[in-house]
């Protein structure tokens, strides 16, 4: 077998030993309108996955509670391969690569157990946080010691927008942040952020004339020229609360001939002050030949 490590591709790399791991079945309430499931539902997955973890370990949501503490996620790198459908048996894992006083980066993999192909790949920093005031605050003693670092971490791929790059299309998306969108600690979840992204860049391409997006939007799942995302950076600014009236808006450059950049920002829409920057990249597939 491929040491995938060694011949640097690192992000098809095995989970380390020692990594917590669960079963998934891809739930139909889980697939969007292409047929697959989308960025949020990935991001639930990890969410959830870290959360089994951490309990496994003898940190339970009343272990947190009990000591006024939560985590919260600051950035998210991520790498996607083809996205399942409804039925498709997932393999899940997620482990601590390294760690300091008030933060950590967690790492994430989910592949198909059927034929071994990855879905995603995912590194995450995040902070430890008095839960009452919001603020970094410092890892007990026991969480610190009871948490096994086991390295390898993804190496992240920074997406930029070359210089002069044009811009294909752009759009904004304007919504107010629902109570039932709101997590424990009372703002917006991470993984909401993901769904309004998901739709800012659906809106955008759907209000131009990108033939290529539209073709496959138009035709369905089965047209197969969905334009399909390969990689994500979010950054988590600060928190949104339920009520927020928010603005996201997208911006789409040409990366190649199937390929898009695509640069996001959701902001207040009082003030303009940022909530989550995104950047991303989606390929669209090759025409198939009659």
């Amino acid at each position: 077998m491929r040491d995938h490590t060694e011949t640097g591709d690192h992000w098809r790399a095995p989970a380390p030993d020692g990594a917590f791991t669960q079963h998934t079945r891809v739930r139909s309430y889980e697939v969007g309108r292409v047929g697959t499931i989308g960025l949020g539902t990935v991001l639930r997955y990890f969410e959830s996955l870290a959360t089994e973890a951490s309990a496994h370990l003898g940190f339970d949501h009343h272990w947190y509670e009990r000591n006024g503490s939560a985590w919260v996620v600051r950035d998210f790198d991520l790498r996607l391969g083809a996205l399942p459908g409804i039925g498709a048996d997932l393999s899940l894992a997620t482990w601590v690569a390294d760690a300091g006083r008030v933060q950590a980066r967690r790492e994430y993999l989910v592949r198909r157990r059927d034929t071994g192909h990855v879905v995603a790949r995912a590194s995450a920093r995040w902070a430890y946080v008095d839960r009452a005031r919001g603020q970094l605050t410092r890892l007990q003693d026991d969480l610190a010691a009871g948490i096994p670092l086991l390295g390898r971490a993804m190496p992240v791929r920074h997406l930029s927008i070359p210089p002069d790059t044009p811009t294909a299309t752009s759009g904004d998306l304007a919504l107010e942040a629902r109570e039932y969108e709101a997590d424990t600690q009372r703002h917006i979840n991470n993984c909401v952020y993901a769904d309004w992204l998901a739709e800012g860049i659906t809106r955008a391409f759907a209000a131009s004339d990108l033939e290529q997006y539209r073709r496959g939007h138009d035709g369905g799942a089965g047209s197969g020229r969905v334009a399909r995302p390969r990689s994500y950076h979010i950054e988590y600014v600060r928190p949104a609360l339920p009520g927020a009236l928010v603005r996201i808006h997208t911006d789409v450059f040409p990366a190649g001939k199937r390929a898009w950049l695509v640069a996001q920002t959701i902001a207040a829409a009082t003030d303009g002050a940022p909530y989550v920057r995104a950047i991303s990249r989606h390929l669209t597939p090759a025409r198939r030949q009659d």
